[in-house]
């Protein structure tokens, strides 16, 4: 949003939907002198009701219907008009070049709002969800926006806590008896508040799906598969990728980020075949294998190749066999291929359904805006530090 020194005196204007092409183009334009300024590029003046919308014509520029919207009876509170053209952005460019040269003001990233909440048509909080609401990626995402509680309710508890505890505070050393208030009720809720916090980062980030599993087993063919392009290098020499590569795929309306990683050897350090299994791998691939250990611990969905240690009993583990080209069964292993495209649309499905459930069960108790994600893990940081570095156990 604006600083708190933009005037507000002033009329602004921009254009309310995206950039590209489209069949139609919505300009808003807001402020005390939005119809004066509207006028300019009228030969007649219409009569306007609120609400109303009226269908223009100014030669040279488009057709165009104007929707008038009278303070305080408009989203920013101010005399507001709507104006919907063809969604060409030239057209678009046009408009607002005429209405800047007749003395609107090009507007800031979300001023409109800013001057919302300013005027008194809605809190700094619902603001907050509007804002959360357009940037939001996945369904869950949105949903918890939509209907999540305020996290500011959390807040509101732990503000009882800590008068409690300033109370026993003062106490204590106003009596010099007693021995001070209990911490822990407080720092337990501060670190629960965090916690929800750290959830919601997680749970609202593209899930991660790691194509795991050791040095040419067709990982990079399959994700340039299912990329669509050639994005990976692919080769019969051992060792090829060193480093991992992403690409947003979507599948079934639900995106997700697609990482192909370093192969790992065989053997729990990653180690060549035919070597001394005391002589580690060194350089760039074992600084590869190294990243794509990390990935693994970090990942929501692990996409094993079979042989893949350690991965058996891993909840998050997709089984496949790779370069399974003839599409055959391979026991419980799903056959994929990256060469054929054999058992991809099954894999993907598998791991959507994967990511669904893993969202559905770990739902956030409140919706935090940016401001209160801050504010909670600043004070489970500040509360450490009073207490010794680390909240009390």
């Amino acid at each position: 949003m604006p600083a708190p020194d933009v005037f507000l005196d002033d009329t602004i204007v921009a254009a309310a939907t995206g950039p590209g092409a489209g069949a139609i183009a919505l300009i808003r334009l807001s402020g005390p002198e939005a119809f004066p300024i509207l006028g300019r590029l009228l030969t007649t003046q219409p009569r306007w009701l609120h609400g109303r919308a009226r269908h223009l014509l100014v030669e040279g520029l488009d057709d165009f219907l104007v929707t008038p919207w009278f303070a305080p009876r408009s989203y920013t509170g101010e005399d507001t008009a709507e104006i919907s053209c063809h969604g060409n952005p030239l057209i678009v460019e046009r408009f607002l070049s005429r209405l800047k040269d007749a003395g609107a003001r090009p507007a800031g990233p979300g001023e409109f709002t800013y001057r919302a909440v300013r005027h008194g048509k809605m809190t700094v909080t619902e603001a907050e969800r509007i804002a959360h609401r357009l940037r939001a990626r996945l369904p869950w995402e949105l949903e918890l926006v939509e209907t999540g509680p305020d996290a500011g309710l959390a807040f509101s508890q732990l503000l009882t806590q800590v008068h409690l505890a300033q109370a026993d505070l003062e106490s204590a050393i106003e009596f010099q008896e007693g021995d001070g208030p209990d911490w822990e009720p407080l720092a337990m809720e501060i670190r629960r508040i965090a916690a929800q916090a750290r959830l919601q980062d997680h749970w609202a980030r593209l899930p991660r799906v790691l194509l795991l599993g050791e040095v040419n087993t067709g990982k990079s063919t399959l994700f340039n598969r299912i990329a669509g392009y050639d994005r990976a290098i692919v080769s019969d020499q051992p060792g090829t990728t060193r480093d991992w590569l992403e690409a947003e795929i979507r599948h079934d309306g639900l995106p997700f980020l697609l990482i192909d990683s370093a192969g790992l050897r065989p053997g729990a350090a990653g180690l060549r075949p035919g070597v001394d299994p005391m002589a580690p791998i060194e350089g760039p691939e074992a600084e590869g294998i190294r990243h794509t250990l990390d990935l693994a611990r970090d990942a929501d969905v692990l996409v094993a190749f079979s042989p893949t240690p350690g991965t058996a009993a891993d909840p998050r583990a997709i089984a496949v066999q790779g370069k399974a080209d003839d599409g055959s069964p391979r026991g419980e292993l799903l056959p994929v291929s990256g060469s054929t495209g054999a058992g991809v649309q099954t894999l993907l499905d598998r791991i959507v359904d994967a990511i669904r459930v893993q969202r559905s069960t770990d739902r956030p108790q409140w919706w935090f805006s940016a401001r209160l994600a801050e504010l909670a893990l600043d004070l489970e940081a500040g509360f450490g530090r009073v207490q010794g570095e680390v909240l009390p156990e």
